[in-house]
């Protein structure tokens, strides 16, 4: 989202998403702290303009990453961290229906933890390369 989107995100310094390649035998992600406070800190002291200056602010940003579509659905990967089975047959495409060159990036099998809640872990599906219910992977850090 920093390289293609101009969001500002944490930089991403490391990380594994097959739990084999490591010696816990754990996925993870370490990435830079993000600057700031918790918006929950300080949201019950915003007067009502303030308030409204950050929902504008947000919603820019999900308008944003909204002009964003893809040819198929799931999670972001670097195409590299991708298993061969996976297809590089993703498309990105703007708010304008113009291709947008995101080479390096792939739309690959979801991850997200809302597809491992409530007793669908035991579903049998591909999840991508994270097998673990409590994995968080990297999403959308292009």
């Amino acid at each position: 989202m920093r390289t293609h989107l101009n969001t500002p995100v944490p930089k991403v310094y490391a990380w594994i998403s097959n739990a084999a390649d490591t010696p816990v035998k754990s996925e993870y992600i370490i990435m830079e702290m993000a600057k700031g406070i918790q918006l929950e800190t300080v949201w019950p002291t915003l007067d009502i303009a303030k308030r409204l200056e950050v929902v504008k602010s947000l919603w820019q940003y999900q308008k944003l990453w909204m002009s964003v579509s893809f040819n198929k659905y799931g999670s972001l990967y670097y195409k590299n961290s991708l298993s061969n089975s996976i297809s590089n047959s993703s498309r990105f495409f703007g708010q304008d229906g113009r291709e947008l060159n995101f080479s390096g990036f792939e739309v690959g099998p979801v991850t997200g933890r809302d597809w491992s809640s409530y007793g669908r872990y035991h579903v049998a599906f591909d999840r991508g390369p994270c097998k673990h219910e409590l994995c968080f992977c990297l999403l959308f850090t292009f």
